[in-house]
């Protein structure tokens, strides 16, 4: 049973070359899967509409065999919360502390106000030099900083599917071996992830299934073609 599946995924285009149509794409357990394209954007709106944070025009969104209603906030909660999402556009919310914002989704779900980092934790906010800053807000860290308590965030709700798009622009040069750990954990313990990188050390040494996504077809065009894994290409919808 795949962990997420996208089934006939269309979602407009925001660039002339930047959209998906008919899309067809199922993640497994232990994963690891590099998006491939010519355009960012692309890889980025893909990984947006994994972690719902885009409704499609047409087509089915699975999480763990049960589809949602992706135009439907509420009714994706359930999922949103065992996904993690890390891009540009991931953001802190900025009245609440750093550690207010490590801690809302435990806060949220379950509702505990108390709750605060664990030793681990804190050893991980050490290691990214924000120790000293759990008390400020967003707006006193500079903007590689606040990219990085994303990605700690996003790593500290331990989800079931972890999404990044381009990390390495992320994280500090003098970091990037934490998130190189990162990914070796997450391979070791067998995590599923989809995340877009031009870094060579995460592409060759961690992923071990590579998706392309190629031009999409302007939707005018009669034929629409499924997108498949690289080693297989293009393939006409309803030909195999």
């Amino acid at each position: 049973m795949p962990i997420i599946e996208l089934v006939n995924y269309t979602l407009a285009q925001s660039e002339p070359d930047c959209g998906m149509h008919h899309v067809n794409f199922a993640l497994a357990e232990g994963d690891i899967c590099r998006l491939e394209s010519p355009h960012t954007e692309t890889t980025h709106l893909m990984l947006k509409a994994l972690a719902t944070l885009t409704p499609p025009r047409s087509g089915i969104y699975r999480f763990k065999d049960r589809a949602y209603d992706v135009h439907d906030y509420r009714a994706t909660l359930a999922c949103k919360r065992r996904i993690g999402y890390v891009a540009s556009d991931a953001a802190l919310i900025s009245n609440l502390t750093i550690r207010q914002n490590l801690l809302l989704t435990r806060y949220y779900f379950e509702n505990d106000l108390s709750i605060d980092l664990s030793d681990a934790e804190r050893s991980l906010c050490r290691q990214f030099g924000l120790d000293e800053k759990l008390n400020l807000r967003p707006a006193a860290l500079r903007g590689i900083e606040k990219a990085e308590t994303v990605f700690i965030r996003e790593v500290l709700k331990a989800p079931e599917v972890m999404l990044l798009h381009m990390p390495e622009d992320l994280i500090q040069h003098r970091h990037f071996h934490l998130l190189e750990n990162q990914f070796r954990t997450w391979r070791d313990d067998g995590q599923s992830v989809v995340f877009a990188s031009n870094n060579p050390n995460l592409v060759e040494h961690y992923a071990n299934r590579h998706h392309r996504l190629d031009t999409p077809i302007p939707s005018e065009s009669v034929d629409c073609f499924e997108i498949r894994d690289a080693t297989r290409g293009l393939v006409p919808l309803g030909k195999s």
